[in-house]
């Protein structure tokens, strides 16, 4: 239970990791990406700016349209100066060799964009964004898109220099670009001492101002979400001798801006070494994992490492029963850990057959619908048997708790009650589990230092805590945007997550499989595999029938127990002498069978192919809950 509720856990953990990471998305049949962004503008002596910008999209399917948004009133967040919205004017779409037709927005389906027509685009200004949408048709190809427009008021106008503070790329794009490049030309008469740029943006973002007349700025990767901008200082004398220049009207002075700015680079280099410094917290998380998981391999190898069971013989087979073992411990016994399988309760349900508790009855006519067939069930003898304590355990859980006390139980009214009350018998079950288990560790089939280490969980949940404070990092660094410009620390914090709830998964599976047989647990599980070898062998035990019925319910309960199939079992060829006859009429439903004329031992046998195919049913029922449980 606390594996399966763990290892849920772990995947929705996992999935937030990679949520917040920002990793990139899958590829998917239809997809799109922008390989390359060049803008080209021209500042203006009257405070305008002409603007082109061209993207390169490589489309792998079939698209119809696209759309832009460009924000049209400064962040007023970043305390930017200016509060006179931007005016935008002269908008054109083009590709290379023509430009597509405005239409009225009013003309415009956008309901359904692919109904409108090709080569066509509209304008609308929602609130402080323009929004542009174009029409085309690309089906797997690379196509060049260019934006144009003007920007009439592009210049603020401070109190003693002139300013541009533009996004190139808005934080509206909900696609990663590559490749951004801009060139940023100036008017005539910019003085080189007044001149001053900066980027905004990723980290690696770059200015260059090579001569007066030009400004570069560039980013070679811009994440989905996140703005390019440069803003630039310039002497007023370069404008103000333009009659019709329009300029905003700013509240800065020179010095202002330049306090700001410092005020930016010194945010950006705190960010930076926060970065460092969790970058260093997250390696050493990496270290930390991966010490915690070495001594939990460790520990595994020296106390819960079992040996390959040996050969008991040369052919490896054994024709009788090694011991008599209860069927839940030969399970666990040759799994080496204490889980079982649902075919255990099967098999425990025959030994109460086995030792005269209950008998099998089957009901006197073929019941069904459709398929019409004989029902099988339990039904309490009169004999005074002293049961073992699994065996009481499956008793009571029969015919006390289902049965409700009465002296029969149909086997399907024993699944019908498995499907309906799945906790309870859920919880049956690992009693059950558990206490074989013991009986077992106080056997000596098992090591008590085995168990006791592989109930140990400090490892295991260390290494969870470890996973859960990369996720922890992960999410505090891309809340204070330090993912942004350190992508390194995102990364390390992703790659730490998934390394050490990993490492987690591993090491719970070895607590799961950290059971050590002793000794004379290993010489044990030896023989009953042995066993188990004759039992799969059918050819031999043909040439010599099974004369007693003794050995004949052993072959049947630990055959279950020990998974082999329940059409070999009622192959398998008897010869009962007539006392051995009663008992299979007895106990075994091979008394209806003589009603119908059969009466011998050797179709008693193949009738108990049915018993057991519908006692499966009750394992089905039980395997099915082992299932539902892990998300209950």
């Amino acid at each position: 239970m606390f594996l399966k509720k763990m290892l849920l856990l772990v995947l929705l953990l996992i999935a937030a990791a990679f949520n917040l990471s920002c990793w990139p998305s899958l590829v998917l049949a239809k997809s799109y990406s922008i390989n390359q962004v060049q803008i080209t503008a021209q500042l203006q002596a009257d405070g305008s700016m002409q603007v082109v910008e061209e993207r390169e999209y490589q489309f792998d399917g079939q698209y119809a349209y696209a759309y832009q948004d460009i924000n049209l009133v400064p962040d007023q967040s970043a305390n930017p100066g200016r509060t006179l919205a931007y005016e935008l004017t002269d908008v054109q779409v083009c590709e290379a060799e023509f430009c597509y037709q405005q239409l009225p927005a009013s003309q415009v389906d956008q309901e359904q964009p692919r109904a409108n027509p090709v080569q066509s685009f509209y304008i609308q200004q929602n609130g402080d964004q323009l929004h542009i949408q174009w029409f085309y048709r690309a089906v797997d190809e690379k196509r060049r898109f260019q934006l144009r427009y003007t920007v009439k008021n592009a210049v603020t106008w401070h109190s003693d220099v002139a300013e541009l503070y533009w996004q190139w790329v808005g934080d509206q794009w909900a696609l990663d670009q590559n490749n951004v490049q801009v060139t940023l030309q100036l008017p005539a008469g910019i003085i080189d001492e007044q001149l001053q740029a900066w980027v905004h943006g990723p980290l690696d973002g770059q200015v260059a101002i090579p001569n007066l007349e030009q400004l570069n700025f560039k980013v070679d990767h811009l994440p989905a979400g996140k703005f390019f901008e440069g803003r630039v200082l310039m002497n007023q004398g370069a404008f103000a001798a333009t009659q019709s220049a329009q300029f905003a009207t700013g509240n800065f002075s020179r010095s202002q801006i330049q306090s700001q700015e410092a005020e930016f680079i010194a945010q950006t280099k705190k960010q930076v070494q926060q970065g460092w410094l969790w970058l260093a917290i997250s390696l050493g998380l990496h270290i930390l994992a991966g010490v915690i998981f070495i001594k939990e391999l460790i520990k595994f190898w020296r106390d819960g490492k079992d040996r390959r069971l040996p050969k008991i013989n040369p052919t490896n087979t054994l024709w009788e029963p090694p011991s008599e073992l209860e069927p839940t411990q030969v399970m666990q016994l040759l799994r080496g850990n204490k889980s079982l399988l649902p075919r255990a309760f099967t098999a425990m349900v025959l030994s109460l057959v086995q030792a005269r508790a209950a008998k099998i009855i089957r009901s006197k006519e073929k019941t069904g619908l459709i398929f019409k067939d004989y029902e099988y069930g339990l039904e309490k003898t009169n004999r005074q048997v002293k049961l073992t304590k699994l065996q009481q355990q499956v008793y009571d859980f029969i015919f006390k708790r289902v049965g409700s006390g009465k002296k029969q139980l149909w086997f399907n009214k024993l699944v019908k009650y498995c499907r309906r009350h799945h906790h309870a018998v859920r919880r049956f079950f690992k009693s059950l589990e558990r206490l074989s288990f013991q009986i077992s560790l106080k056997q000596g089939w098992f090591e008590r230092s085995a168990h006791q280490q592989a109930q140990d969980y400090k490892g295991v949940v260390g290494l969870f805590l470890v996973g859960l404070a990369q996720i922890g990092v992960s999410a505090w660094s891309s809340s204070q945007e330090i993912a942004v410009i350190m992508p390194l620390v995102m990364l390390s914090c992703v790659l730490g997550a998934v390394l050490a709830i990993g490492l987690f998964i591993i090491a719970l599976i070895f607590k799961s499989q950290g059971e050590k047989r002793t000794e004379k647990g290993r010489q044990e599980a030896a023989k009953w595999q042995a066993f188990k070898n004759h039992l799969q062998d059918y050819q031999k035990t043909k040439n010599y029938p099974i004369d007693s019925i003794i050995l004949w319910e052993n072959y049947l309960v630990y055959g279950t127990a020990l998974g082999v199939s329940t059409k070999a079992l009622s192959q398998l060829p008897v010869s009962f002498n007539q006392s051995d006859s009663r008992s299979m009429n007895s106990y075994w439903a091979a008394g209806a069978l003589a009603q119908d004329g059969v009466g011998q031992a050797s179709s008693g046998v193949t009738q108990v192919a049915s018993i057991t195919e519908s006692l499966g049913s009750v394992s089905k029922a039980l395997s099915a809950l082992s299932t539902a449980a892990s998300s209950s």
